[in-house]
């Protein structure tokens, strides 16, 4: 069975919860509609991949619970994918398993989140199943256990640090007895202790068609799509959900000052300073989230590069939790426990030099572009486009999303000072030092506590207030909420076409060009790809594809003050380099408005990389690090001794990391000829898909890659595997109780007419009715997992079976059951009676196909 996924709080969710939430959505407030049960509905048209990400938001979170209540929500996030007297646990699954999707929950102060992404044609079975199990969830006394487990074990990570534990207690003496104070993640006790029949209670509550709000993202018709929903959803409650009291407030009167030991759970040892937060959406609550972006969200924040000055404090963080009536925003530094008196003297002072001091103009404009690819990158799949339709619509703040990153882009430099003059004022702040208890106790940890925090407050504010000279120009709150709230009236009245996706091809300069326009989020990829990797390696330098891809890396980027590109290039966007058997390169997301200045970047990386003996030495490290993880990954070795014991000649036996005495010994020049064969323009493959004109993509890719060599690619002949016939083995001895078994069979070349057939035979064992479901999992004791994969290749795709068996005794037996099922395939005739097997292998093998792209 594929589990669900739940985030707690999650960073997704957390990313549109700021104020204005994400940019461009595109959902033109018309598209919020009411259906006649009052449930409200949003259909978010986007035909450029035959997907749909289907949501159903419960306005209901921690913040509603009553005492008696805590963890209801948590509780309620897991509870439907338990099933109900409709449905089983494991035919939920199938929904989305069956076709290649993937469905998740997430909860937060002020809602429930449960998605599904499918195929498009899988729609209507997708949101009649999220439809029945959120309605009417079972609360048999085994689900709701279930539940309870998996709710307690999401509240254990989501405070398994004193950073993110110290939030409970900071939001609570903020926020006494006030909704805002609930905490952002109920402790595992409290979601120990409640009984069904307190979840069920919370539910009939506040799961009423009046309180539920439907999105659907992807390739739909919007009139169709209501239908659907509207029946779906006919069975909702008609009672009225709980009117949500907003938060009153009053100004503390001091600074609150507090030393805790971690809850059960937690390690480390953490300084928070908490604040109260302005309203979602507001303009002071977009500065604000903008200023915490400045002090720590990225490697050179403020306070992430003060950090460098003590060796003995670990990281620092941002948090910000912003609703329609208030908020909290707070700030962390993990740090020995002895020293968290430093810790907390380093977060006064960033905070008191925020609220006097000018800011740098490049600070400034580094922070918002910073922020702008933060918060694009949710929107790279449909479910994101989604998730910041729905937060405006629940705010009733609907199409506000369109216009955040405007809004974001109207902020000065002045706004930042002035919103930390008025909210991060340290007599309304809470200050929390927490440790491990043994640490508290024994070394009297907090004596004088109070007295020493205090002491830092007022050498912060000498050292900046009372310093003398010209204090840091603020705005008025009145110029600032007119200049950053002014496209708020420039809410697109419809929304854009986002076009169909369609891939054209050329070829510019002796490079081949991929172009496709999506016009759905205001984002683009830029991706480089290059033939390469293990295939053209050998024994005596495999691993210099990797050696290479990472120097790249390593290699200063201009662009960026000649910071290397591995750190430049994630804070403009999401970037994520990429290798298998046979390419290697690099794919980079970011605001449409850079995606030229990116694409360059990329062009300028491949060619002018620094293959000198300082960049490569450095290099070597991190490559040497990276191999040192996977040697210390059991589980990965043991799948890798298939490739060797399958290939003999060719560099497919080879492990993608390369050897250690390779990448340690690899002469300088030999890196630097691998480079001239690989980089070289008839060897690249540079897709731009996203918000831009393909017309404008051949002229930018010749530009930005003009420097890199012409060619031609002569990369040389491969080995080939000579035909065999029999069966070739590897036994090893390994660690731990279990035993893993994979079997190789030889497959097709990629471009073969045959590989659309081997996924279907790959389908036929793997999909939820499946081979290895009926006659492995539900029938063998001695399995804990068994798995099977096309490893798509250009010279061949084998189909690779792995079952990892619970003590080596079962080695024979585990061979013995593999081979039985690719026997039973060679035998048996897919027609008549077992057609339903062959349709659930066609389903389970297109769907993953499209949810793939």
């Amino acid at each position: 069975m594929r589990p669900h996924v739940i985030r707690l709080a999650s960073a997704a969710l957390a990313a549109i919860a700021v104020a204005g939430a994400a940019s461009f959505a595109f959902a033109a407030p018309q598209l919020v509609r009411t259906l006649p049960n009052k449930t409200t509905l949003i259909v978010r048209e986007n035909r450029a991949r035959p997907a749909v990400a289907v949501q159903v938001w419960v306005r209901a979170g921690t913040r509603d619970e009553g005492r008696s209540e805590r963890g209801a929500a948590s509780v309620l996030a897991h509870l439907p994918w338990e099933g109900n007297a409709n449905r089983t646990k494991e035919s939920i699954d199938q929904v989305a398993s069956m076709v290649g999707g993937r469905y998740s929950s997430e909860v937060a102060n002020g809602s429930i989140l449960y998605e599904m992404d499918l195929p498009a044609r899988s729609f209507k079975q997708g949101i009649e199943t999220l439809a029945d199990i959120v309605l009417h969830p079972s609360f048999d006394a085994k689900p709701v256990e279930n539940a309870k487990s998996l709710a307690r074990t999401a509240s254990r990570n989501a405070l398994g640090h004193a950073a993110l534990a110290s939030m409970n207690p900071v939001r609570d003496a903020l926020h006494p007895a006030n909704a805002l104070g609930a905490p952002a993640s109920v402790p595992e006790l409290e979601i120990g202790s409640l009984t069904s029949t307190l979840v069920a209670r919370f539910h009939k509550a506040w799961f009423t068609a009046d309180n539920i709000l439907v999105v659907v993202a992807g390739d739909v018709d919007p009139e169709e799509a209501a239908q659907v929903v509207n029946g779906a959803f006919s069975t909702a409650s008609s009672a009225r959900a709980p009117s949500r009291s907003r938060a009153s407030e009053r100004p503390l009167s001091s600074t609150k000052i507090l030393g805790l030991t971690n809850p059960d759970g937690a390690g480390g040892a953490a300084a928070t300073i908490g604040f109260r937060a302005p309203a979602w959406g507001t303009a002071d609550a977009l500065a604000l989230d903008a200023l915490f972006a400045l002090l720590a969200d990225y490697a050179d924040a403020r306070i992430q590069r003060r950090l460098g000055e003590f060796s003995y404090l670990q990281g620092a963080s941002a948090q910000r939790s912003f609703e329609a009536d208030g908020g909290t925003v707070a700030l962390s530094i993990a740090a020995a426990p002895e020293n968290l008196t430093d810790a907390i003297g380093l977060l006064l002072s960033e905070v008191e030099r925020a609220r006097y001091t000018p800011i740098d103009e490049d600070e400034f404009r580094h922070t918002l572009d910073a922020m702008i690819a933060r918060d694009l990158v949710v929107q790279g799949d449909l479910a994101g486009l989604g998730r910041v339709t729905a937060y405006s619509a629940m705010q009733v703040k609907p199409g506000s999303d369109e216009v955040y990153s405007a809004r974001l882009r109207a902020l000065k430099k002045e706004d930042l000072v002035a919103v930390a003059r008025q909210y991060l004022d340290p007599k309304q702040a809470v200050i929390i030092a927490m440790a491990p208890r043994n640490y508290v106790d024994s070394l009297d940890l907090y004596k004088d506590l109070e007295s020493k925090v205090l002491e830092k407050v007022a050498t912060a504010s000498a050292a900046y207030r009372s310093a003398g000279g010209p204090l840091a120009t603020v705005s008025t709150p009145d110029e600032r909420r007119r200049r950053v709230d002014a496209p708020l009236a420039a809410i697109p009245a419809a929304p854009r076409d986002a076009g169909r996706g369609r891939v054209t091809r050329s070829t510019i300069d002796g490079i081949r060009v991929l172009a496709s326009e999506d016009h759905g989020a205001e984002i683009a990829t830029i991706s480089v790809f290059l033939e390469g990797s293990v295939r053209y390696e050998n024994a005596k330098n495999n691993g210099i594809t990797r050696l290479l891809r990472e120097t790249m890396l390593t290699s200063a980027d201009p662009a960026a003050g000649g910071r290397s590109y591995r750190f430049s290039l994630v804070e403009i966007g999401r970037f994520t380099p990429y290798q298998d058997r046979d390419m290697w390169g690099y794919s980079i997301t970011v605001p449409a408005g850079r995606w030229k200045e990116s694409l360059g970047r990329l062009g300028a990386m491949l060619a002018k990389p620094e293959i000198d003996t300082v960049t490569v030495d450095a290099t070597r490290m991190f490559v040497l690090d990276q191999q040192t993880q996977w040697l210390e990954n059991d589980d990965a070795r043991r799948r890798q001794l298939i490739y060797t014991t399958k290939y003999e000649t060719s560099g497919y036996r080879f492990p993608l990391v390369g050897s250690r005495m390779n990448v340690i010994d690899l002469p300088l020049g030999e890196l630097a000829a691998f480079y001239k064969t690989f980089v070289v323009k008839p060897n690249l493959v540079v897709a731009v898909f996203g918000d831009v004109k393909s017309d404008e993509v051949g002229p930018a890719v010749a530009e930005a890659f003009r420097g890199v060599g012409d060619g031609p690619f002569a990369p040389g002949p491969v080995a080939k595997e000579a035909p065999f016939e029999g069966f070739r083995e590897k036994w090893e001895l390994g660690e731990g109780p279990n035993c893993t078994v994979s079997l190789a069979f030889e497959g097709p070349p990629a471009s073969s007419p045959q590989i659309p057939t081997t996924y279907v035979v790959n389908s036929l064992f793997t999909n939820p009715r499946g081979w290895f479901t009926k006659y492995v999992r539900e029938k063998s004791v001695v399995v804990r997992d068994i798995q099977c994969y096309v490893a798509h290749a250009i010279d061949e795709s084998p189909l690779i079976a792995t079952v990892t068996a619970e003590n080596p005794p079962a080695e024979e037996t585990t061979v013995r059951m593999l081979l039985g099922q690719f026997r039973s395939l060679a035998a048996v005739k897919l027609v008549d009676e077992s057609a339903p097997e062959l349709e659930d292998a066609k389903r389970h093998a297109v769907g993953n196909f499209q949810m793939g792209l």
